[in-house]
């Protein structure tokens, strides 16, 4: 049985919500603090028998000193905890992933407590099938016999240290696009997350080949073919060409041109779905809205798991990076907690009084974050940010914007989606393009004088303006980028949008099938 820290969880009693933590092994001994119930993860210090003899069923209560998650130290009785992990230094059986009442365990005897598997002699399961894992290497540059590891995606932030080059088998923890939008021959950098000697740092992908299945972040599964990092496209799941496999033609068929026929005529569209220009077909609410919130989603992070802790939401999370101090990733994470049973859940149980309170030491509370991140791959984490985001973004865009002015485009919905969340869904951007425009505030183009593209387009500009202006007060370039990138989709004219030949828009480096969802 492998070596596993011994680590406590606090179950307590039914009729309590918490747990009492004492200064030493026995109830004489003051009352510190109290612990919610599930709190898990706690490493065990040391054990020792109750100070006073006291027991039940004429076995004497043990008492466990643990580590806490914010340092503080403490006591706890073996009938309010379960443990697991290697034990045997304090007199316990190896228990491996086992959970047990540290009660119903016997100091001395260290022989693991029989499952219910092992004691009908049932054969071990088969061990897991393993996948390649996402690892790096680092070419770095021809002038260079090291790489700069920094500690955020970006050359904004002064490195944290040198990498020699040649260095292999470092994990990819994560990837995100350049925090300042900076490109090479129109791409943007797309940074890696790498575990190193030097702790975790952000490496640029024109300085590193990777291997492994890379479908995690939304990169092909190389195998182990090592490819340079930037001549990937995130998005494009299907593993480059080698040499051997490239057929070169004379003629190429050109790309089959989004049809047009069959177009249901106005009257036949369904309420209050968007419509596409130039007569294309109708759209379903469902795919505007998907599309809308892949494009959102990758500019505020990574997707469900997506973290940070370097700004004023003290901690933000998820598809549309949900903050703690604007409390939506409070409403997230108490929808969650009443949907899942997962041991993540219950853990993650221990911190809702803090996150209640929007407790800023949560920004550096490493088990906070493992557990957000574990929970991201859960279904009822997935619905949870989806749910928010619908009630708080979707609804309030669609009836504070959509709805009144008899907007049909997908691009508008696209962009107010994103404005909403970017902005908060109270900006006066729309309002203040139409005091421009000349027409009534809420009143519906095709009505009012105007067209809908008229009045997206000066919307789209304001922002522009907005972006442009703040990115170079504070010196921010990557700020540009958000609104260059609607700008040039109303340019390109994809009011529908459909993106390229392949239903793909490009969202910083990133390929987002918008098209067939």
């Amino acid at each position: 049985m492998s070596e596993r820290r011994f680590q406590a969880t606090i179950t307590g009693i039914p009729s309590r919500d918490t747990v009492n933590v004492r200064s030493g092994a026995g109830t004489t001994f003051d009352q510190t603090f109290q612990v919610p119930k599930g709190m898990s993860g706690l490493e065990i210090l040391e054990v020792q028998p109750d100070v006073n003899g006291r027991e039940k069923d004429g076995k004497t209560y043990q008492w466990f000193k643990l580590q806490f998650h914010g340092g503080a130290t403490g006591w706890v009785r073996d009938d309010l905890i379960t443990v697991e992990g290697d034990g045997t230094r304090f007199g316990y059986p190896n228990l491996g992933t086992t959970a047990s009442l540290a009660f119903d365990l016997t100091r001395g005897d260290t022989t693991p407590p029989a499952t219910a598997a092992t004691a009908q002699g049932a054969s071990p399961a088969p061990p897991a099938t393993t996948t390649t894992s996402f690892t790096a290497t680092l070419s770095g540059s021809a002038a260079l016999d090291y790489i700069n590891a920094r500690p955020e995606p970006g050359t904004h932030k002064d490195p944290v240290g040198k990498l020699d080059k040649g260095l292999s088998g470092l994990k990819v923890l994560d990837v995100q696009p350049d925090v300042n939008g900076r490109e090479k021959n129109g791409k943007v950098y797309q940074w890696f997350k790498l575990q190193t000697s030097l702790g975790d740092v952000w490496v640029r992908d024109d300085l590193v080949t990777v291997q492994g299945d890379g479908t995690p972040f939304d990169y092909p599964n190389l195998g182990t073919n090592a490819v340079l990092a930037i001549d990937l496209t995130r998005g494009d799941t299907t593993p480059p060409a080698t040499a051997a496999q490239v057929t070169i033609t004379t003629s190429e068929k050109p790309p089959e041109q989004h049809k047009t026929d069959g177009a249901p005529s106005q009257s036949e569209k369904p309420q209050g779905a968007p419509a596409q220009s130039s007569g294309a077909t109708v759209d379903s609410v469902e795919r505007v809205k998907k599309a809308s919130f892949l494009i959102t989603a990758t500019f505020e992070g990574s997707g469900y798991a997506a973290y940070n802790n370097y700004d004023a939401g003290i901690v933000s999370y998820g598809l549309i990076q949900f903050t703690l101090a604007a409390g939506s990733l409070g409403t997230v994470i108490e929808k969650y907690l009443n949907a899942s049973q997962s041991e993540t859940a219950k853990a993650l149980q221990a911190y809702w009084s803090r996150v209640q309170q929007r407790d800023p030491s949560l920004r550096n509370d490493g088990r906070f974050k493992e557990l957000l991140i574990a929970a991201a791959s859960e279904p009822e984490m997935q619905k949870a940010q989806d749910e928010v985001a619908t009630i708080k973004y979707w609804n309030a865009v669609m009836s504070g914007y959509i709805e009144p002015r008899g907007l049909k485009t997908p691009l508008a919905w696209a962009l107010l989606f994103d404005m909403g969340v970017n902005f908060g869904t109270g900006h006066g951007f729309v309002r203040l393009a139409e005091e421009q425009l000349g027409v009534p505030k809420r009143s519906r183009p095709g009505e009012n004088g105007i067209t809908e593209e008229q009045l997206i387009t000066r919307v789209a500009e304001l922002r522009k303006k907005s972006h442009d202006a703040q990115a170079e007060r504070d010196n921010l370039p990557g700020l540009k980028v958000r609104g260059d990138f609607w700008m040039k989709l109303i340019q390109q004219g994809d009011w529908g949008l459909q993106g390229d030949s392949n239903g793909n828009i490009n969202v910083r480096g990133r390929l987002i099938q918008v098209r067939n969802l």
